[in-house]
């Protein structure tokens, strides 16, 4: 099986695991850009709790902004420390595909070097990505 459909399917199953409820959400938000500061719309964004069964996601939007949720939607996410994914889901269809505009790394949990610290009062986790290796 792919490494890709491997972090898809361990990715999907962490975010049905949700957020338990009762613990105090922070508000948690940011903006997605390339290396060159170009915002990046329709990226999926992922906050996996360290050492607890939690997730927080979000989308970009056109200006490449998300707002992360567990169970409802802007909901926030509670504090901790985060593995962050940043997933590309911008890639056209079957028959118009558009090439990656971010390194696959960044859906994989063992190897997106992406982390957060959530806490009360928080501002802004902006991440900056690197776009993928070309072939030469």
């Amino acid at each position: 099986m792919p490494w890709r459909m491997r972090a898809a399917m361990g990715v999907s199953l962490l975010l049905a695991a949700g957020c338990s409820s009762g613990e105090q959400m922070h508000a948690v938000g940011g903006q997605v850009t390339d290396a060159d500061g170009k915002a990046l719309p329709n990226v999926r964004v992922v906050f996996i709790a360290k050492g607890r069964s939690l997730t927080a996601t979000g989308r970009t939007d056109a200006d490449g902004r998300y707002t992360l949720g567990t169970k409802q939607v802007a909901g926030g996410a509670p504090a901790g420390d985060y593995t962050v994914l940043a997933i590309d889901d911008d890639r056209g269809d079957i028959d118009h595909p558009r090439p990656p505009r971010v390194a696959a790394r960044y859906a994989d949990p063992a190897a997106s070097g992406l982390s957060a610290h959530v806490e009360p009062g928080l501002g802004p986790i902006d991440l900056v990505l690197e776009a993928p290796l070309r072939d030469r």
